[in-house]
Parts: C-alpha cells; structure tokens; sequence
C-alpha cells in the first residue's frame, strides 16, 4: 500500500483477566501504530475492564454476556477507521503482523487477512496434538478462503458493514458465517501463514475436544449415526495417520477418541446455535472466553 492508513485495533474479552494484558501488549507494540485501541468486554466477572483501564485503553461494556457474534459486531460499528485488528483476549500478535498484513488490502476485494494460531511452547502429547490437528501449524501455505478465523484477523471494516456486520444472534460460528457472506459478495478472505497469533492458554482434554468439534461442527445440526460414522471416517483416514507419520503414537490414540467424545460434544451443548437459536450460557461454548 503506497502509504500506511489509520487503524483501529479491538480485543474481544470474557473473563481474561490473566492474559489480557500481553494481549494488549502485542497490539502496543506493533512495528506500525495503531490508533484506536479498545476492549469490548462481554459482561466479565473479573478484573478485565479494570486491567485495561490501568493500561489506558477504551473499554466497551456490556453489561450482560451476549457471546461472540454481538461483541464482533459491536466493535465493528466503534471502530474508529476503516482497518480494524482483531485479537483475541487469549493470544497475543506477533509485533510485525500489521506491516506483513496490510499489502494484502492493495486489492480492493480482500477483506480480511487472518493469521496462524500458533502454540510456542509444545509439551505432552496433547499439546502436540492441538498444534497439529487444532491449530494446524504446521500448513504454511498462503490460501484464499471462504470464510474468516478472527483469532488474529486484519479486516475492511466498509466489507464487513457493506454485507451486514457481524450476526449478533450467533454464539460462535459468527466468523464462518460472515465469511460465507463475504464471499458471496464478491469480497475475499486470506489466510496468511506469516502472520503469527500466539496463543497464551493450555487445553485440557476435554476443551481441546470442544474447541475441535465446535471449529469443526459449524454445518452441522445434531447429532445422527452419519455425523458419528464421518467423524469416524476423519480419525482413522486422515488424524491417526498423520500422528504416526510424525512418530507421535501417543497423540494417535487421542485422534481415535475424538469421535466418541464427539457425542459427549453434542450432548453437553444440545444442538449448535444457530441464527434462530443462540441461547447458550456465559462460560461455555457460546461465551468470548477462549480463542476462536
């Protein structure tokens, strides 16, 4: 781009008190400046708001949790400028990922650029299963998409408001949806593998499972034997075989449990939210608590 635009920078934040502050950071310490700096906070319980005072940054609160969808859509409409950052309040910007992100938008029809969530600091098979099956750190190509992952996301805020804004109702999935009208549009999504988004949280089993599954489970409208059969499909042919090619037989017995978790999954969040039914409660899957 021939000269650096203004640009706005929000963090979606539920309760991230402990790692709210090096998110911030990383956006402070960009090698171009943000700015317009703001938290949108989705009723936490914690010190949240208070820490982001301390470091002198706007806060936008909302009074009652609303989960995802209403706190993205929210931002976009306070955004100062017309490229807005996006990290979540879990992970943290890697300092160069404006300068690497912003020649994307040369090109009139891109509308957003998203980044690699990355764990720096792998231990146990577990976390060396998020990174490859979650997170898929390993796939470096540059890709277009048809769909956003604002975990670490530089957008065209006249895209997003031209197609309709951010869909309040929904309590995650609110990224993919938006995409999808993105692209119907005539606009484009890009996943740029330089641009790193580091994550600062630990799973345990039980929530990187949800994390997969709802990543994962976007199209999908409950539980039947064809949903378990695919998941089925998807860990002995594609998740299992890749945990032996990288000599991690430990993380393949993981891969083959995944689709019996995927009833656990189902059940403990009854059916996915959907735009006509986004009732889940704060905390779980439907809260801004954990990236993505």
């Amino acid at each position: 781009m021939e000269s650096i635009p203004s640009i706005s920078a929000y963090i979606p934040c539920y309760n991230n008190a402990k790692t709210l502050e090096v998110a911030i950071s990383g956006i402070q310490r960009q090698s171009i400046k943000v700015d317009d700096l703001f938290v949108v906070d989705d009723g936490s319980k914690d010190a949240s708001r208070e820490i982001a005072s301390a470091l002198q940054v706007r806060v936008i609160e909302m009074k009652v949790n609303q989960g995802r969808g209403a706190v993205r859509a929210r931002a976009m409409e306070e955004a100062r400028h017309d490229f807005v950052l996006c990290c979540d309040a879990t992970n943290r910007l890697q300092g160069d990922f404006l300068q690497l992100a912003l020649p994307w938008f040369a090109d009139a029809k891109v509308a957003g650029v998203c980044g690699r969530l990355m764990d720096l600091d792998i231990s146990g098979a577990l976390g060396r299963w998020r990174a490859r099956h979650l997170f898929r750190q390993d796939e470096l190509l540059s890709s277009r998409r048809d769909n956003l992952s604002t975990w670490g996301t530089l957008m065209r805020k006249s895209a997003v408001m031209n197609t309709g804004n951010f869909n309040r109702k929904l309590r995650f999935g609110e990224d993919f949806e938006l995409g999808k009208r993105l692209m119907a549009a005539g606009y484009e999504t890009h996943f740029d593998p330089k641009l790193v988004v580091a994550t600062q949280i630990r799973n345990n089993l039980a929530q990187t499972m949800e994390r997969f599954f709802r990543w994962h489970a976007i199209e999908s409208r409950g539980l039947t034997l064809h949903d378990f059969i695919r998941a089925q499909v998807l860990a002995i042919r594609v998740l299992a075989p890749k945990d032996l090619k990288n000599r991690d037989p430990l993380a393949a017995v993981i891969s083959l449990l995944t689709p019996y978790y995927k009833i656990r999954h189902y059940y403990h969040l009854k059916k996915i939210p959907s735009e006509t039914n986004p009732d889940f409660s704060p905390g779980k899957a439907g809260s801004v608590d954990e990236t993505g």
